[in-house]
């Protein structure tokens, strides 16, 4: 965990195509959870403003990717 938070503050593009590649080799609803729960939150603090459209665009066609967002938890969670 410790090579990806590095990985999120170094490089936000890479960071995100390891967070996809990982849900894309295992898309089980844990590996999704800790996913969700773990990096693509600090992904999404780090890089969010960023990135936010164009990633819930992407989740309009892919199911996995909109079951994954769906695990972020919100600000007031």
């Amino acid at each position: 965990m410790d090579v990806i938070d590095d990985l999120i503050q170094a490089d936000g593009a890479l960071a995100w195509r390891v967070i996809d590649g990982i849900r894309r080799i295992n898309g089980s609803d844990r590996v999704l959870a800790s996913l969700a729960a773990g990096p693509l939150e600090d992904f999404l603090v780090a890089h969010g403003d960023d990135c936010t459209s164009g990633i819930e665009a992407l989740a309009r066609h892919d199911v996995q990717l909109g079951r994954l967002l769906l695990g972020v938890a919100g600000p007031d969670e």
